[in-house]
């Protein structure tokens, strides 16, 4: 969820038209719904883009699994993402599986 001042590293990959609508239906079957963001490349350049993001929920917010942690942390890893973003993400997973 949109949280000001947070900034959040990822990949953004380009996906064909025909297959947009697979992907809405397998987040939509995991409660994610699509919105579009704002994204700023490594060299500063802005771009919309859409992810898949929680919907709100009543209830508290549930933290990430550690099997989801540890996946972010090995895609952030591959494409070289910023070693404070992945170190962050390391501590969430070793405090899971404390």
């Amino acid at each position: 969820m949109p949280e000001p001042g947070a900034t959040v590293w990822g990949a953004a990959f380009e996906i064909p038209d025909v297959e947009i609508n697979d992907l809405d239906r397998v987040e939509r079957a995991e409660a994610r719904e699509r919105a579009s963001v704002e994204v700023i490349d490594r060299r500063g350049r802005r771009h919309r883009a859409t992810t898949h993001r929680a919907a709100p929920s009543p209830g508290p917010e549930l933290p990430p699994s550690a099997d989801y942690l540890a996946r972010m942390v090995a895609g952030s890893r591959h494409w070289d993402l910023p070693a404070g973003w992945i170190f962050a993400l390391g501590d969430r997973l070793d405090a899971t599986r404390s």
